[in-house]
C-alpha cells in the first residue's frame, strides 16, 4: 500500500476523521497555492518576503563565511528564498542550495526559475521526504548546514504533534548548524480568518483537491458537492484549523483499498492546521529542542518573524 493510500485509509478509519495536507499537492495543488499567495488576504507571503527585503543583508551575515549548504523544507516555488539567494551570489558567498519538496512538479518549475534568473547559482533540488533528504545530505559532505523552514510551515503542526516533529528536526542537524525559520505571530484573529477563508474561495478549491486526487488516484467516489469547507481560529492555542464538513450521510468508497467509510451528515474531515506562535512561544520551542535563538526578524507591520536558531 503506497502512503497517500495508507495515511488516506488511516484518516478516514479515525473516530475524528482527517486527511493530510501535504497531499494538496499535485499540479493542480501547486497552482492553486500559487494563487493562494496572491490573494489580499493572505497576507503571509507579502510579509515574509518583506521581512527578507527589508533584512536580506543582516540574514545572510549570520550564515558561515566559509562554505555552506543551504536546504531548504518544502521549497515550493522560492520566490522569497530568491531574495537571499541574489544576496549571497552579490556577496560572493561560496554555498550549494538544495531544495527538498515532495513535490516533483513544483521542484521543476523552481529550477526553470532559479536557470532563468540566477544563471550562476549551483543548486541541487531534492524530491523526497524532509528528513529522507538531511539523512542524505548529511552522508554527502561535512559543510555546516543551513536550514531554511520558511512559509510557517512549522504551523502545520498541532500543539500535541509539533515536538515529534521538532525532536526528529533536531536530530537531523549538528552542533553549529543553523535553521531559519519563518513564522506567522499571532495576531488580530479576524485577519487570520480572512486568510484561510478567502472571498474568492480558492482556499476551499485548494482543500478539496484533496479529495479530487483521492478520487482520481485511489478510485475513490467523493461527491465534492456533498462537502463545505469551514475553517476556525483559536487565540488560546494558535491554531487555524480547516475542515470539509459533510452535508450528509453518505458511504465513501476506496477502489484502491477495496474498502467503504461511512461519514455522517455534519462529521468534520480536518485537512489542514496552521498554528501562529508569540515569541514566548518560539523560544521555549526552541530551547525544547536544543536551539538557541540568534537572530529575530520581523516586517514592517510586525505580522510574521523570521529567526534563526542556532543547533547547541
Amino acid at each position: 500500500m503506497n502512503s497517500f493510500l495508507n495515511d488516506t485509509v488511516q484518516g478516514l478509519r479515525a473516530a475524528d476523521k482527517y486527511l493530510l495536507s501535504k497531499y494538496f499537492y499535485d499540479e493542480a495543488g501547486d497552482r492553486l497555492f500559487q494563487q493562494i499567495m496572491n490573494l489580499e488576504e493572505y497576507y503571509l507571503s507579502r510579509a515574509e518576503r518583506e521581512v527578507f527585503e527589508l533584512n536580506r543583508k543582516a540574514i545572510c551575515d549570520h550564515f558561515p563565511s566559509e562554505g555552506f549548504r543551504l536546504a531548504e523544507l518544502g521549497a515550493g516555488d522560492g520566490v522569497k528564498t530568491l531574495v537571499l539567494l541574489e544576496e549571497l551570489i552579490k556577496q560572493k558567498r561560496n554555498f550549494t542550495y538544495n531544495p527538498i519538496d515532495i513535490s516533483g512538479n513544483a521542484l521543476d518549475l523552481l529550477a526553470a526559475n532559479l536557470k532563468a534568473k540566477l544563471p550562476d547559482l549551483a543548486f541541487e533540488g531534492m524530491e523526497a521526504e524532509y528528513f529522507e533528504a538531511l539523512q542524505k545530505l548529511s552522508t554527502q559532505t561535512d559543510q555546516p548546514l543551513v536550514l531554511l523552514f520558511l512559509g510557517s510551515n512549522i504551523g502545520n503542526f498541532r500543539r500535541d504533534n509539533v515536538d515529534v516533529f521538532m525532536d526528529k528536526l533536531s536530530s537531523s542537524l549538528r552542533r553549529g548548524d543553523q535553521l531559519l525559520i519563518g513564522v506567522d505571530l499571532k495576531k488580530n484573529p479576524n485577519l487570520i480568518l480572512g486568510a484561510y477563508n478567502d472571498s474568492r474561495g480558492v482556499t476551499a478549491a485548494f482543500n478539496f483537491n484533496i479529495l479530487k486526487r483521492i478520487n482520481r488516484e485511489l478510485d475513490g467516489n467523493f461527491d465534492l458537492s456533498k462537502f463545505r469547507h469551514y475553517n476556525t481560529y483559536d487565540p488560546h492555542t494558535g491554531e487555524s484549523r480547516s475542515f470539509l464538513i459533510s452535508l450528509a450521510d453518505q458511504e465513501i468508497h476506496l477502489g484502491a483499498a477495496q474498502e467503504s467509510f461511512t461519514i455522517n451528515a455534519f462529521e468534520a474531515i480536518h485537512t489542514e492546521t496552521s498554528r501562529k506562535y508569540s515569541k514566548a512561544d518560539l523560544k521555549d520551542l526552541a530551547e525544547k529542542h536544543g536551539f538557541k535563538v540568534s537572530a529575530d526578524f520581523r516586517d514592517g507591520s510586525n505580522l510574521f518573524t523570521d529567526q534563526i536558531w542556532e543547533r547547541l
